[in-house]
Formats: C-alpha cells, sequence, structure tokens
C-alpha cells in the first residue's frame, strides 16, 4: 500500500508539471520534430502548434508543451502512444490531437497523427548531447548556421544536405568543405580543457580524410599555420591506415599526435568521433561511439585554436581554397566545440542519447 501511495504521488507531481507548462511557447520556431511515417518516409520541420493534446483513462485530458517531450512513439492501428518527456518520464495515453501540422521544406504538411510511427522533438540544431561548455555547433539542417554561438560557415564548393543521423547533414563530395572564421570564442585551447565531436558517414576507408583543422592562412605552404586537426584513414607514416583515428594537438612549439588503431572507422555508416584534452591530468583521448579508442598523456600545454579559420572536412595546407589538399567525402553531422573536456560518463552518455533518439542510420 506504501508503494502504491508512491507511485500516485509521483505520477501526480508529473501530471502536475504538465499542467503548470501548458502556456503556449513563443520559441516553438526553434523547435524540430523529425517524424517518421509507416511508410518509411522521413520529414524535418519546424511545428505549427506548441503543444499535443493526449487523454489518459486515469488523468484525463492533457496538453503537452512539446518542448517538455523528447520522442513519442505510435501504435500501429490504434490511437495510443507511449511519450517520453526531456527528463526521462514516461506515459502511455490516447492521442487528441489528430493532425501535426509541420512547415518543411516541402512546404506546409498536415500529417494525420495515425500516419505518424515515431516523432522525435528537440531545439533546432540542437542535439540530445549538449553539455555545458557547448560554444559552437554545426548541424546541417539545411543550412550553415552555428544555433549556439553564431559563428555560421561558409561553404566552399558542392556542399549539400541530406538525410543525417539527426534530421539532415551535411555531404561533402570529396572537394567541398566548410569554411568558419575563428574567434577568441571558438579558442578552445586556452581554457582548461575542449571538446570537438562530429558524426561521419565517410563514403570510403581508403582515403585520408580530414575531419575538422584549424588554419591561420588558407592554402599556405608553411607547417606553423596550422593548428589542430582530427583525421581518419591516415596511411602508417602518420597513423595506422584504413579506418584509424588521428589527432595533432599541436600548440605554437610541437607536434602532440594520437592515434587509434585501424580497422575502426566503417565506410557507409554513421558513426560518432569525439576528441577530449584536458589541461589538468594532461591526458588526451579519442573516442569512437562511446567508447575510448586511443589515450595518451602529453602533460600541460596549450593546444593550438587560435588560427583565422576553423574548417569542417578539409586541408587547404599544401592546396588552396580551392582545392585542398586532402577533403572529406560522405556525410558530417551534429559538428561541435566544447571549452572543456567532457568525461567518458558524458560521453558514452551523449552517444547513448544521440543514437537511441536518432530515426536514422
Amino acid at each position: 500500500m506504501r508503494y502504491l501511495l508512491s507511485l500516485i504521488v509521483v505520477v501526480l507531481l508529473m501530471i502536475t508539471d504538465f499542467a503548470n507548462a501548458q502556456t503556449p511557447l513563443s520559441r516553438t520556431n526553434e523547435l524540430r520534430l523529425v517524424i517518421v511515417l509507416w511508410d518509411g518516409s522521413c520529414l524535418v520541420g519546424r511545428p505549427e502548434e506548441s503543444t499535443l493534446r493526449i487523454r489518459s483513462e486515469i488523468l484525463g485530458e492533457l496538453k503537452l508543451p512539446l518542448d517538455g517531450i523528447a520522442t513519442v512513439e505510435f501504435q500501429e492501428k490504434t490511437n495510443l502512444a507511449s511519450i517520453k518527456t526531456i527528463d526521462g518520464g514516461r506515459l502511455v495515453a490516447a492521442m487528441v490531437t489528430k493532425k501535426v501540422q509541420l512547415a518543411t521544406s516541402f512546404g506546409n504538411l498536415s500529417l494525420a497523427a495515425d500516419s505518424i510511427r515515431r516523432m522525435e522533438v528537440s531545439c533546432l540544431g540542437a542535439s540530445a548531447g549538449n553539455k555545458a561548455g557547448l560554444i559552437a555547433l554545426w548541424s546541417g539542417e539545411e543550412n550553415s548556421t552555428d544555433s549556439v554561438g553564431g559563428h555560421n560557415a561558409a561553404l566552399v564548393g558542392s556542399v549539400s544536405y541530406g538525410h543525417g543521423k539527426r534530421g539532415q547533414a551535411f555531404f561533402l563530395d570529396g572537394t567541398s568543405y566548410l569554411k568558419v572564421r575563428n574567434t577568441s570564442e571558438l579558442d578552445a585551447g586556452k581554457e582548461n580543457g575542449m571538446t570537438i565531436k562530429c558524426w561521419i558517414n565517410p563514403e570510403t576507408i581508403g582515403v585520408q580524410m580530414p575531419l575538422v583543422e584549424y588554419e591561420r592562412t588558407l592554402g599556405s605552404r608553411n607547417g606553423s599555420d596550422v593548428g589542430i586537426s582530427l583525421y581518419i584513414n591516415l596511411p602508417p607514416e602518420g597513423g595506422r591506415g584504413p579506418g584509424c583515428i588521428m589527432a595533432n594537438l599541436v600548440d605554437e612549439f610541437e607536434d602532440h599526435f594520437i592515434t587509434s588503431t585501424g580497422n575502426l572507422v566503417k565506410a557507409g555508416v554513421w558513426q560518432q568521433v569525439v576528441l577530449t584534452y584536458d589541461k589538468s591530468s594532461g591526458v588526451a583521448a579519442i573516442y569512437l561511439d562511446g567508447e575510448v579508442v586511443a589515450s595518451k598523456n602529453f602533460g600541460e600545454f596549450t593546444p593550438k585554436t587560435t588560427p583565422a579559420y576553423f574548417l569542417i572536412g578539409a586541408k587547404t595546407a599544401y592546396g588552396s581554397a580551392v582545392h585542398p589538399s586532402d577533403a572529406f567525402s560522405g556525410g558530417l553531422d551534429e559538428i561541435a566545440i566544447y571549452n572543456r573536456a567532457l568525461s567518458a560518463a558524458e560521453i558514452r552518455a551523449m552517444y547513448d542519447a544521440e543514437n537511441s533518439a536518432s530515426v536514422a542510420n
């Protein structure tokens, strides 16, 4: 009986929170819906309504604010749905909302609720893995906007958009890339630690490809103009061959190379790559899909993140701004910079959250 009373109190508190948050959103246009239909179609857009109406036999009819919902899983051939909130709460209820109004690149759509298999809600361009210290995030939602710090990227060459790990993503053709003008806010190396994270879907593992690189001057022939870089598939003279991940946390005086073993990264599959460096411990680490694949103690130094450009998907040093010396081919999604070193537990949780919330592979 005591357990039952406690359970009732918890449910009532959760519903009270929902009821207290029924005021329509003033930031509906900052929300993103990723909707998968029963026929396999996937639609991404902004919701026209700020709430979702449901009915529970026990709790009655409720209006749930969309910004409090993480995912909605619909049951086939019924009007029942399993709703997960952003704080981990779960509720099974019947849908009262019959139509979901969505503004998409195809135009404004009205989707019947019974045509939807799954719905994911997030802040536009924001990852479920957002943490303290996030200073930039490029999500490729049909634009090159930095949704956190306003460091919008310029597109060089034929950059396209397509279905990514979370919503849309950038797709590069092996010559194109994104160019971001650096500022003091992106100079993460001056802090006590830093993290660079991205989802990658390379077309091949047979070619060395840059994920990100800081460069002082585009097309420079001087190695000192290059700041920290993150690569995949470097051959044995610089890395461990196809499928390896390599980073150079260079400072003003010397290189600091860290490399995973080979045959880890796969072609044609979305994978999360994370690079961290913690000044207090001196440890740099590379993660793949939430697991440490390389770790090295370099001691305390200041990574070189002061150069004028932050490049996504290219190295122009010893090439040119138009013809990079190395370039990525495939998909890049949710590219993020943090001004602190995320912990192993945070990175694992971030991977689990982004991977389980994703509707794409």
